[in-house]
């Protein structure tokens, strides 16, 4: 049995707002590892590699690594501007929501 034991699951589609708002991370990143990155292009990566809204990237990667479970760490830089604890709370709903439909009893 193979568990990933921590997977960021962003359960809405991220717009480019949201993205800049989640840059500082990547960035610190990339500055140690010396790279040099392009904002723009980063931000659009972020939108797109991302979101997943309906947690159909996570079932897909779970199913192409063979990864029977996951343990979700929705979120880990809760000083981003945009997490309200409203926000907090309608996301872990949401993930709630996609983890009920995904779950198959073994």
């Amino acid at each position: 049995m193979i568990i990933d034991v921590h997977y960021h699951l962003i359960p809405i589609k991220i717009t480019p707002q949201a993205a800049r708002e989640m840059l500082s991370e990547p960035l610190r990143i990339a500055k140690i590892m010396r790279l040099n990155l392009d904002r723009d292009l980063l931000i659009q990566k972020i939108c797109e590699l991302w979101s997943d809204p309906e947690g159909e990237n996570v079932i897909k990667l779970m199913d192409n690594s063979g990864v029977d479970f996951t343990v979700v760490c929705r979120s880990d830089n809760i000083d981003n501007n945009l997490m309200t604890s409203e926000v907090s709370q309608s996301l872990n709903k949401r993930i709630a929501e996609i983890a009920k439909i995904n779950i198959q009893i073994v």
